[in-house]
């Protein structure tokens, strides 16, 4: 966002009014693909239910629904056929990997490991991924053991398996930025 902040400041103070014009959207378009990309994302476990909010939806899960938890690149829920992936839970890098010890892998919820007893490098409990898989598995287990309460659930989320919410006003502004700048360009 900064960098896009400061190509819009370098073309105004050009004092050239039709750079301004030609390539102001693309400085803005940079900013608003940094705020999508590194600010909308959310990841949200309320009771149980899981909400991700990715730049262009929002979706909603029953946790009773999810099939499977995967963190390979990112976290990943599984419902029925459909998978969705939290933008704000992605894997951990290779410095992070290098700096885990191995009394961080223990008691971790028992569907975390894998075949003789391995952890995957989404699921280290020091990432963003690996962090919210524990939360959210350790909340799936008890479900799963049917230990929770229906009290527990949001009465408009009983029924819900998952629900998707698209963010039009996001998607127009993208577009239309992403027109501006290829029009801008081309003149």
């Amino acid at each position: 966002m900064c960098l896009g902040a400061a190509l819009l400041i370098g073309l105004a103070l050009e004092k050239d009014i039709m750079n301004l014009v030609r390539f102001g959207s693309g400085a803005i378009l940079l900013s608003y693909l940094g705020y999508l990309t590194y600010w909308a994302p959310s990841l949200e476990v309320a009771h149980d239910v899981v909400i991700v909010r990715n730049p262009f939806r929002t979706v909603r899960i029953n946790l009773a629904a999810v099939t499977r938890i995967d963190t390979k690149f990112a976290l990943s829920l599984y419902i029925e056929k459909v998978r969705v992936v939290a933008w704000a839970a992605p894997a951990p890098g290779r410095q992070m990997v290098a700096r885990t010890s191995r009394a961080e892998l223990n008691y971790l919820p028992e569907t975390t490991y894998g075949v003789g007893g391995t952890v995957g490098l989404g699921d280290l409990p020091n990432s963003d991924s690996g962090a919210a898989a524990y939360l959210i598995r350790t909340r799936w287990q008890v479900i799963q053991a049917g230990l929770t309460s229906g009290a527990e659930i949001y009465a408009e989320d009983r029924k819900l398996v998952y629900r998707t919410q698209w963010h039009f006003a996001r998607i127009a502004i993208f577009v239309g930025l992403a027109t501006s700048f290829c029009l801008g360009i081309t003149s």
